[in-house]
This record gives structure tokens, sequence and C-alpha cells, in this order.
């Protein structure tokens, strides 16, 4: 079989994966638990959440764990969008975006955002008048 469809799902590189077996083995806890078991995942999460921030030169409480593409294009719309109430409310986007993100629009035009969706031409490329 040939799988075409990266953007639903990539196959997780071998050192990833063994990275992630070996600390789901070893970090057994829930890390919002007060028992030994959460406070050590807690400890392990703060531990590579540093690690990141490092590599991002940001701070760790910059850092935000989602569950997935679509968790995260809402999170970072919404976020912009409450960001910069005071700029205004207008958004410009395409018809061609993931549901996450038309989705996401749909909702924030209901709370009061003016969306405008520009068109596509036939090549693919946004539609500059």
């Amino acid at each position: 079989m040939i799988y075409l469809d990266y953007s639903a799902n990539t196959p997780a590189d071998p050192a990833v994966l063994e990275a992630f077996v070996q600390t789901e083995q070893r970090y057994i806890g829930n890390p919002n638990s007060t028992h030994t078991a959460g406070r050590e995942a807690l400890d392990e999460m703060n531990r590579a959440t540093a690690h990141i921030a490092a590599l991002l030169d940001v701070d760790p409480a910059e850092i935000i764990y989602t569950s997935g593409a679509s968790e995260s294009n809402n999170l970072a719309i919404k976020g912009i969008v409450q960001a910069s109430r005071h700029q205004g409310q207008h958004i410009i986007s395409t018809a061609l975006e993931h549901s996450s993100v038309s989705g996401t629009l749909s909702a924030l035009q209901w709370q009061g955002c003016e969306i405008d969706l520009v068109r596509i031409n036939r090549d693919g490329t946004v539609d500059l008048e």
C-alpha cells in the first residue's frame, strides 16, 4: 500500500517512538496526581518542557501541549483574536482551510468577528483582486 495522507497522520520516527515507549513505561502516573508516581511524571514533564523551551529560547510557561493539530489551530486562532481584540475583529482566510480552522472561524463569526474568505484561482493561488 502507498500511503499519501501524511497530513492526517505521519508514522513516528523510530527514535521518537522508542523515547515515547521508554517514558510511558517509566513514568506511569498522571502528572496531575499528588501520589509519588504522579509527582515523578510531573517532574519529567517539567524537565522535558524546560528542555523544549531552551531549544526554542522561550519561557517554559509559553509551551502549551495540545492533543493534535485541530486543537492547536483552534487555540492559536482564538488566542490571536483575544490578544488583538482592541485592534479589530476582521479575519481574512480562504475557503480551502482545514475544518479545524473554518470551524473556529465560523464560531468567531457568531461572536462578532468579521470573516472574509478570499477566492482561490484554478492554479491554487490566492486571487489578489
